[in-house]
């Protein structure tokens, strides 16, 4: 596929102003959200660059269907922030036996999975208050053999 043929009227065309008339929303108050998981990936992130997982779900039902909500959580060497990760992707469907190699693949077969998330927003010792995102494992979900759940 060549682009030449528009190279002028690529030339031509002025920059279009910024909109204006954009709607900003609110964030979703908290509270429990069905949801359905549309986008994961490993990505980077902006402001430090470290590899991510984020999830993009989108609210199925109610007076807030249709918005999104967003998880993101930062692939470290900190174990203790993995095994978070680990566990929100297990009451996904993700499969966590794998290498990690394997997460971009395994990321792909859970999109359109159903679940129910709950937003929280806290006050951090930084006194910046945050709205944090936690995954509920589904209805009937058990650990995977081998795994301890300490409650």
């Amino acid at each position: 596929m060549s682009l030449r043929q528009y190279a002028s009227a690529w030339d031509a065309a002025e920059m279009a102003p910024p909109q204006s008339n954009r709607t900003e929303f609110p964030p979703l108050p908290d509270g429990s959200y069905y949801v359905r998981l549309q986008r994961a990936e490993v990505t980077a992130s902006r402001k430090t660059g470290e590899p991510m997982v984020s999830l993009g779900f989108l609210v199925e039902g109610g007076e807030f269907a249709g918005r999104w909500v967003w998880k993101h959580q930062t692939i470290t060497s900190d174990p203790t922030r993995l095994s978070y990760l680990k566990r929100d992707l297990a009451y996904l469907g993700v499969g966590t036996a794998r290498a990690i190699d394997y997460l971009p693949d395994e990321l792909a077969t859970v999109t359109g999975a159903t679940t129910t998330v709950d937003l929280r927003t806290r006050v951090g010792r930084d006194g910046v208050s945050r709205q944090n995102v936690y995954i509920n494992p589904p209805e009937g979900w058990t650990p995977p053999d081998g795994v301890e759940v300490p409650f």
